[in-house]
């Protein structure tokens, strides 16, 4: 239950214009950990927990948006320590999607049935493979609806961004390497999906483990869809 703060010397340097990034890792033994970026005493707008099986080849690595002070607590055993890295940076300049990349990618659009065998392959490629694309970026509905982005084998990393139209985001991020083997878990909630949205960046270890799936379920209500995008 360690709990180390992480603030600026002055209440402002956190502005709406600045990312702050967070990295948890340690030499090889598993993760469990709380973060909370607060906003005042009594206001956690952005909140993560985490668990990672291997702190060594499986890091934590998210983006949190806004201003505030970062919280981190280590809810593992205490002899499973974790050493923890907190930057700031411009807000959208260490993301693979700008969030204007990612808005203007609205609407979905249906793919068409007479699109191609070879263009239905380079739309499930940018990784939603249910016959939708939205160059990527996808509409997770409320109620645990769940989508999936499987990912063969060779590629290090991948970058998964949330975001909504101004409302919470409640979702759970997921890496599988098989059916019944869970890597990573992060349990998320953004007051504002808009103005804060998240990301992280997940190592795959594919190398190692052969090829991955990045699940994301969107435990909120019904009325509160979220934009996903997986990119890799």
């Amino acid at each position: 239950g360690t709990l180390p703060p992480f603030s600026s010397s002055s209440p402002y340097s956190y502005g709406l214009d600045k990312d702050t990034h967070v990295t948890l890792s340690n030499n090889g033994r598993p993760i469990n950990a709380e973060m909370m970026l607060w906003d005042g005493p009594d206001n956690a707008p952005q909140q993560v927990r985490t668990y990672c099986m291997d702190g060594s080849l499986n890091r934590f690595k998210a983006t949190f948006s806004g201003k505030g002070t970062m919280s981190i607590r280590n809810t593992g055993s205490s002899g499973f320590p974790a050493t923890a890295t907190v930057n700031t940076s411009p807000a959208g300049t260490t993301s693979n999607l700008s969030r204007q990349h990612l808005r203007s990618s609205l609407p979905m659009q249906e793919q068409t049935s007479s699109s191609t065998p070879q263009e239905k392959t380079s739309l499930s490629s940018q990784g939603y493979q249910d016959g939708r694309s939205r160059v990527g970026s996808i509409e997770i509905q409320g109620c645990g609806a769940l989508k999936t982005w499987p990912i063969v084998g060779g590629v290090r990393s991948a970058t998964v961004e949330l975001e909504s139209e101004g409302r919470p985001i409640s979702a759970i991020v997921e890496l599988w390497q098989g059916p019944t083997n869970v890597q990573q878990v992060a349990q998320l909630f953004s007051q504002d999906g808009y103005d804060r949205p998240y990301s992280m960046e997940v190592d795959l270890m594919g190398s190692y483990y052969g090829s991955s799936t990045i699940a994301i379920r969107n435990v909120g209500p019904i009325e509160y869809p979220i934009i996903a995008r997986v990119s890799y």
